[in-house]
């Protein structure tokens, strides 16, 4: 059966790592070429296992061994499972982009990483990275998708911190795996719940089919399991209020951080609710959870990319803005238009994070600052930062248009609020796109390298025109293919009545507002005089420190442990320390008052045996009589 292939699209990846890890020290290129031809596996498997998922129109699903037997409790018996691959239109299609958008990467990585000494690990974690992925999004045991999901997670902490003899490289890879270990316990504890008031862990298919859901009406947990799965998705996607590590995860290579941003790590999180979108919408709470707090994280987090002069902060401020778009597309209901966000997300940011990284190669600093004037100098990079920026914010005919203005139509008729909120983030948007454009790109050079950059390197230019092509044209294929329809319902088709196609000139134009309120900047005294003012200094400042979340969480850490260490210390001096001493005390005792029988007086121990055998005599001739 030709959909077996689907076992490539894991293990091929993550077997590879551990040969890269082993032997690619001595390999060309530190095993890169070996990692990219791991992903050409996986990617040929996927459009194959794709073509015949898709032209089937059926779903399958591949059995394979046993990961945990069945046991027994006192509350019942507990049914174990087997690994098993679920293989449909949403899973082979993400595992089709999450392939195309590694290899192009990949390739990236080979001019990028060129010289480094750990090479060899970066590739062996690269690609582990990828199989995780890819294992996360086909499995259709809960268990082994959580397994992945951790390994995940795993593989983004060892990235994160690849330059670890940094500290701040160090403490952001640890920020990193704790943040998003909070959001996995809600993740752990929701199958946990599930599992034991079950009796057994339901598979994705079943989830999808609807098959759990009246026994979770009847248990009371149809609001709770779904709101604990997207305790997970908020740690994964860097959502409100884990949303912190995502900005210090820059710290990493930039091709580790364009690979989390676009197809991996923080996809996860709105693949999740994506898939069990049945489960979450059986109760009304979880989906408006969802949509509240991704469109007030779209909102904030695109505030604070204005703020930011490091090149990568503001992208990663851009991908958690992005993010909270398409969690605000699940709450409205449009399960496909969030997962069509995705993709075209994935193109349009890996295409930005990779023009950062041609220009932070070539400059050696992530400073815009020290950037400008780079338009001439590294023209393919300019041009791929303006596809991407201006996909972003919804300008037609690039990819995202097609699903953001319609789904921002939907918002209109349907939540006031999420519009209000969805429409204001497009506004910052443009203003931090058009800021981190001049900065970079416009003007005169500002620093010595940036005067004398030269043009990117073709190995570099490669996947970047290879993301320019699908970011221009995925949203066009999307719709002239109606590749919506294959995720079933939930895709929000741009409407051509009068009343929608003056609402999407409308909210064009407070895109647009907000790329030339930033343009208007340099010619306004009233806006210079603004932002240099008090009032204007005192909000940079508050964006400038991510609104001090950082410095709260800090301080709540510090309180907690203070407390947990006054407790601690209580109960080891008066409950361990008392105890041990009781005893102490109480052998004390025992031992003067032995000392005073043992006299060596033969008569008195006489008398003692005397009075103990009269004493059990009384004690038995009362119990006969």
């Amino acid at each position: 059966m030709i959909e077996e292939l689907a076992w490539l699209i894991v293990l091929v990846p993550i077997v590879l790592s551990f040969f890269i890890l082993a032997f690619g020290k001595k390999l060309p290129a530190g095993g890169g070429y070996i990692a990219i031809a791991g992903i050409i596996v996986s990617l040929i498997a996927s459009i194959i296992v794709t073509y015949s998922i898709v032209s089937s129109g059926q779903s399958k699903v591949l059995e394979g061994f046993q990961v945990i037997p069945n046991f027994y409790t006192n509350t019942g018996n507990i049914a174990g499972f087997t690994w098993s691959l679920y293989l449909d239109n949403l899973s082979v299609i993400t595992a089709l982009v999450v392939s195309v958008v590694s290899l192009l990467i990949f390739i990236f990585s080979l001019e990028y990483m060129h010289g480094d000494p750990g090479l060899a690990r970066y590739f062996a974690e690269m690609s582990f990275f990828v199989g995780s992925m890819q294992g996360l999004v086909l499995s259709n045991n809960l268990i082994m998708l959580y397994l992945f999901w951790e390994f995940v997670g795993l593989a983004s902490y060892l990235l994160i911190g690849f330059w670890h003899d940094r500290e701040e490289v160090a403490a952001a890879a640890r920020k990193a795996f704790i943040v998003t270990r909070i959001g996995d316990v809600f993740f752990l504890a929701g199958i946990t719940l599930l599992w034991m008031k079950l009796g057994y862990l339901p598979t994705v298919q079943q989830i999808e089919n609807g098959v759990i859901n009246q026994l979770l009406v009847a248990l009371g947990l149809s609001t709770l399991i779904p709101l604990l799965f997207f305790g997970g998705s908020i740690g994964k996607s860097a959502q409100f209020p884990l949303h912190v590590w995502l900005p210090d995860a820059m710290e990493g290579p930039t091709t580790v951080s364009a690979l989390i941003h676009s197809a991996t790590m923080v996809a996860a999180g709105v693949y999740l609710v994506a898939r069990l979108y049945t489960m979450f919408s059986i109760d009304p709470i979880p989906l408006a959870v969802v949509g509240i707090i991704g469109a007030v994280t779209s909102l904030y987090a695109g505030i604070l990319g204005i703020a930011a002069n490091d090149i990568k902060k503001v992208l990663a401020y851009s991908t958690i803005s992005q993010l909270g778009l398409m969690m605000l597309a699940l709450g409205l209901g449009l399960p496909s238009t969030a997962m069509m966000y995705l993709y075209g997300h994935a193109f349009s940011k890996a295409l930005m994070f990779l023009s950062a990284g041609a220009v932070i190669h070539e400059l050696g600093t992530r400073d815009m600052l020290l950037m400008g004037g780079l338009a001439k100098r590294m023209r393919v990079a300019y041009i791929s930062m303006m596809i991407g920026g201006l996909s972003l914010m919804g300008i037609p005919p690039l990819s995202l248009f097609f699903i953001k203005e319609p789904m921002l139509e939907e918002a209109f008729f349907s939540n006031t609020l999420l519009f209000v909120l969805g429409v204001l983030s497009s506004f910052f948007t443009a203003m931090y796109w058009m800021r981190m454009l001049e900065l970079t790109f416009m003007g005169k050079p500002r620093s010595k390298e940036a005067e004398h950059a030269e043009p990117e390197n073709m190995i570099m230019k490669v996947p970047m025109y290879g993301f320019m092509i699908l970011t221009l044209i995925f949203g066009i294929f999307a719709i002239v293919t109606n590749m919506p329809s294959l995720f079933g319902e939930g895709f929000a088709y741009l409407r051509f009545e009068v009343d929608a196609i003056a609402l999407d000139l409308l909210i064009l134009a407070i895109t647009l507002a907000g790329a030339f309120l930033y343009y208007r900047y340099y010619t306004s005294n009233f806006l210079k005089g603004f932002v240099n003012s008090n009032l204007g200094i005192g909000i940079q400042k508050i964006l400038v420190n991510g609104y001090y979340f950082d410095f709260l969480y800090e301080r709540i850490a510090k309180y907690v442990g203070w407390s947990f260490g006054i407790v601690a210390k209580i109960f080891d001096e008066k409950v361990i320390d008392g105890f041990i001493n009781g005893l102490g005390y109480a052998a004390r005792i025992l031992g003067r008052s032995m000392k005073n029988i043992q006299t060596g007086n033969l008569e008195q121990y006489l008398f003692y045996i005397f009075a103990v055998a009269s004493f059990l005599l009384i004690i038995v001739l009362a119990m006969v009589v």
